[in-house]
């Protein structure tokens, strides 16, 4: 009986263990026109190193998954420099 309860133990340390390997953080915001205030449907908000990137809602609104750490996250606007 406690090498069943020690095997099972060990098996969900070892997924635990995985799972906080793969976390991500969350960034999320809204994209609006400085003087108008108007949301920017279709802004593509991405990563410096471009594997992370999102469009914008009809609201402006976005969000999207990295990894935790420092980044540089950019925003392009067809129009806009």
């Amino acid at each position: 009986m406690n090498k069943k309860i020690l095997l099972i133990t060990f098996f969900l340390l070892v997924i635990i263990t995985a799972g906080a390997q793969n976390r991500k953080a969350t960034i999320s915001g809204y994209v609006r026109d400085a003087k108008s205030n108007e949301p920017l449907t279709q802004a593509v908000i991405y990563t410096e190193d471009k594997k992370v990137g999102v469009a914008a809602d009809v609201n402006g609104y976005y969000s999207l998954s990295v990894t935790p750490g420092k980044q540089k996250i950019y925003c392009a606007y067809f129009g806009y420099s």
